[in-house]
């Protein structure tokens, strides 16, 4: 019997790219405070992401495409990791589907994104706020190796005072 179904937020419950445009113009407009024009920059930023995060420094290669590789980044990087979307709309039939779960088992998340930022999407309206447990990676105790899918959601079964088994997650 399932007990427990925990999810992961990012591109599971709704489309990440809808969160990462509006954390590209907070970059782009926090960047025309050093006389970088914004909408190059925003795009630049998008062209650079789709490409995929895994090579890292997304704005500063931005910077570096509009040519304004002076511009200080630690105050763009700031603007990103501060983006609070205003609405962040889940996947069409996500929530539904999270309701009729919650009437039949616990629905909790689990996520590997940064803290602050996962919390900031979690608050905006629209979003997934009726999740029973949201436990953003980092939070999972002294000690506990900082992995998903590895201790993590076992952190998150027990924090339910009940054992990992009967858990699916997705």
């Amino acid at each position: 019997m399932i007990r427990a179904v925990l999810f992961d937020l990012d591109d599971t419950l709704y489309d990440q790219r809808s969160w990462l445009a509006g954390a590209w113009q907070a970059v782009a407009g926090a960047a025309a405070a050093f006389g970088v024009a914004p909408v190059e920059l925003a795009a630049a930023l998008a062209e650079i992401a789709a490409e995929g995060s895994d090579r890292g420094r997304i704005i500063d290669r931005a910077l570096e495409r509009v040519r304004a590789a002076g511009v200080p980044v630690d105050p763009l990087v700031q603007a990103f990791r501060s983006h609070a979307p205003e609405r962040l709309a889940a996947y069409p039939g996500v929530p539904a589907a999270l309701a009729r779960l919650r009437a039949r088992c616990r629905v909790g998340l689990v996520t590997d994104g940064d803290p602050g930022i996962q919390r900031a999407k979690l608050r905006s309206p629209g979003t997934l706020r009726r999740l029973r447990r949201r436990r953003p990676l980092g939070r999972a105790g002294p000690g506990v190796p900082q992995t998903k899918p590895g201790s993590l959601p076992g952190c998150a079964l027990r924090s339910w005072r009940g054992p990992p088994g009967g858990a699916v997650r997705r």
